[in-house]
């Protein structure tokens, strides 16, 4: 079959689109691949929708296509670039609701610019390519077989073969939309984003036909899996008032770390020696980020499965921590020096119960005192313990940091240690922003012990979510002085610091059982004397004796006692060693039911029966 110059450039531009969506999978995503299959999937699961998107050069003139073509080609380029940066440091796939963020945008610049390299040129390298081919492609003589036929066969066979290699890979279709990861194996990211767009548009569907029957449904889940909290720590917090600290990407492996003999965290390595201190605490956030982190520990619910909670259900009804203790006397604050708009702050805590936020336009900023994303924690605190003293008591204030915040920009004078010496300059500037951080705690707390608060006030801090993603586990391998960060060690990764200081606790105590951020709310509910059981949650108090060994990630991900699942890959929790799936199924089980209810729960605003 002969083909005239514009089949030329479509299929030329078929081809190259096909090459850098498969270099993308390999090279700039992190997929885990564990068998030969699912390497065949990734070959072939995006030639179908690409295909289709290129069909739509048909529906033009013949005098027009070449363009289109190329237009088309230039916005699959967009796509695959707009995942990668995406992916680089949140290790997920781009949403739709994610992109409908607009708010933001701002104060992004410098995040996004450090997330590009050389290697996102080989994503535009189509452009280039195509508009040489289009002047000097030449007819050959009209097609005398269809060509558009034989089009349509191919890409059908395309869909057949995918969907085919699915089914004998074992991967779940459509099962687990939480677990993007899978979703890509099985659909491939275009055809994940058409999916994507139709669950957008039927999300309103499911809230229409929502009823009180679900949320029966969920209570009844919750009480044959609620536990009893701890019945000696009950109230020990009565009627104090509440500090909690957001700490801006701060990890458990900074905490005891030292670099060149000294301590990067030697304030807080002191602290927790008076506090209530748990080391196997885990993150669990997913595309929100710090949002999601407020989101799970002010309502025990598991962040949204798609977007973040801040933005697609501002307008839900919650049982949240700040307004359970405001219906018990507390005034609720939240101080962050950012833009109210940002994660869409200034309409989710009317929603989650807070009298007032204080944000950006209350504090004195200056360019001595703010850079990067803002005010330093330094200037931060400083000016909201100002605001701490005069509100009235008992009151619950959180307080979110921002300096510590990739990509950890830090002015030579706010340091108070050297650059790190690895391979990534992201991993050496962390080390200095963390210091930075630690520095600016131990100012707060001293000046809080020379207030009256501090003898009433319970502290309260946790770390976010990551602050070194996997695209920089190189580095931080060799900050840890450690061969290659393994999958167990990755999970590992995933634990932040969370602390409890009572008022006037002079001796501290390390748990280390496991738990998560969901397990936060009710466990300052039980401390502060009120009901556990009175609201939805999905966590148990820490303090409880006979909690759950187990930890839930939003991808499905699940961390037990004695086994790992992450990646449809089961480790042992000691030795990392991989062991056959079936050891990890009972987990498997308990991920999926808690993520259904809880998604059951957000999703359809189930908590307006309540």
């Amino acid at each position: 079959m002969k083909l005239n110059k514009n089949h030329k450039l479509l299929l030329l531009a078929i081809l190259i689109t096909w090459i850098q969506t498969y270099i993308m999978y390999k090279f700039f995503f992190r997929l885990s691949l564990a068998s030969a299959i699912e390497e065949l999937l990734i070959l072939i699961n995006s030639l179908g929708s690409i295909l289709l998107f290129y069909s739509f050069t048909y529906f033009v003139k013949e005098s027009k296509q070449s363009w289109v073509v190329i237009g088309i080609s230039s916005l699959f380029s967009i796509i695959m670039i707009a995942n990668t940066l995406f992916y680089k440091f949140y290790d997920d796939i781009m949403t739709l609701p994610i992109l409908l963020q607009t708010d933001n945008t701002g104060g992004l610049g410098s995040s996004v610019v450090n997330l590009f390299d050389l290697k996102v040129l080989f994503l535009i390298i189509n452009l280039p390519i195509l508009l040489i081919a289009k002047h000097r492609l030449k007819d050959e003589s009209v097609c005398k077989i269809s060509f558009f036929k034989k089009y349509v066969i191919t890409m059908i066979g395309a869909y057949v073969m995918t969907f085919s290699c699915t089914y004998f890979s074992g991967l779940p279709i459509l099962k687990f939309t939480y677990n993007r990861e899978a979703m890509v194996k099985t659909l491939g990211v275009y055809q994940y984003g058409l999916y994507d767009l139709y669950l957008t548009i039927t999300n309103p569907i499911d809230y229409a036909l929502a009823d009180s029957n679900e949320l029966i449904e969920v209570n009844h889940y919750l009480k044959s899996n609620q536990i009893e909290p701890n019945a000696e720590m009950f109230a020990i917090a009565k009627d104090q008032n509440v500090i909690i600290i957001s700490l801006e990407s701060l990890q458990t492996f900074a905490l005891g770390l030292e670099i060149n003999g000294e301590e990067l965290t030697p304030f807080l390595n002191e602290f927790i020696q008076e506090c209530y201190y748990f080391d196997n605490f885990y993150q669990q956030t997913a595309q929100g980020k710090t949002s999601d982190a407020e989101f799970i520990t002010e309502n025990s619910l598991y962040a949204a499965d798609r977007g973040a909670a801040f933005f697609a259900k501002s307008n839900n009804h919650y049982e949240s921590l700040a307004s359970i203790l405001k219906e018990h006397g507390y005034y609720t604050a939240v101080f962050h020096a950012n833009e109210p708009e940002f994660w869409n702050r200034d309409e989710m805590y009317v929603s989650l119960g807070f009298d007032q936020f204080y944000d950006e336009t209350f504090y004195h900023l200056t360019d001595e005192n703010s850079f990067g994303w803002g005010l330093t924690d330094e200037a931060f605190f400083d000016q909201t313990l100002n605001y701490l003293k005069s509100l009235p008591s008992p009151f619950y204030a959180k307080l979110l940091t921002l300096t510590n915040h990739y990509p950890f920009g830090l002015p030579d004078e706010y340091r108070y240690n050297s650059l790190g010496e690895t391979s990534s300059d992201i991993v050496n500037r962390y080390i200095t922003t963390v210091r930075y951080l630690d520095e600016a705690l131990k100012q707060f707390i001293t000046d809080l012990k020379e207030s009256p608060l501090y003898e009433n006030t319970m502290i309260v801090m946790y770390g976010d979510h990551y602050g070194i993603s996997e695209s920089y586990y190189d580095a931080l391998a060799q900050l840890l002085q450690e061969e290659e960060i393994s999958l167990n060690h990755h999970l590992d990764l995933q634990r932040v610091p969370f602390l409890i200081h009572l008022p006037n606790q002079k001796e501290g105590r390390i748990f280390s059982n496991l738990s998560g951020q969901i397990d936060v709310k009710p466990t300052l509910l039980n401390l502060l004397g009120l009901d556990v059981n009175e609201s939805i949650s999905f966590g148990h108090d820490l303090f409880a004796t006979n909690r759950r060994e187990i930890v839930i990630f939003r991808d499905g991900a699940v961390i037990g006692s004695d086994y790992r699942y992450t990646n449809s890959i089961c480790l042992r929790s000691d030795s990392g060693e991989e062991v056959d799936r079936s050891y990890c199924e009972k987990l498997e089980e308990v991920a999926e039911q808690e993520l259904y209810y809880s998604d059951l729960i957000l999703n359809k605003n189930l908590l307006r029966f309540q």
